[in-house]
């Protein structure tokens, strides 16, 4: 195997490897919120986020302002999630959403 190989290997398996513990971390979450109050899990999630490294605050605030933006561009809705993609569909488009943060 050449080394260009093995390198192009080795990143999709990291990369398969990523989105496995991403989609884990993220049913994890959706579990808990089905079995209870989604303001609760919101409230520990912002608790334990204050624990977390600035730098890291200011990321993890990036990577859900891009979930609220791939959220909008649902094409299809019903009444059970027809506000939440609105609504993520017009921050999307503000000032607000535009731009994400700076990596500090």
């Amino acid at each position: 195997m050449t080394d260009e190989l093995a390198i192009a290997l080795n990143r999709h398996i990291a990369k398969t490897d990523k989105e496995q513990r991403i989609k884990n971390a993220m049913d994890a979450l959706i579990k808990e919120i089905n079995m209870g109050d989604s303001t609760e899990v919101g409230e520990m999630m912002g608790k334990s986020l204050t624990f977390q490294h600035p730098t890291l605050q200011q990321c993890f605030m990036g990577a859900l302002l891009k979930t609220i933006e791939v959220h909008g561009m649902k094409d299809y809705t019903d009444a059970r999630n027809d506000a939440s993609v609105k609504w993520a569909k017009e921050l999307s488009q503000s000032p607000l959403g535009m731009g994400g943060f700076p990596f500090i």
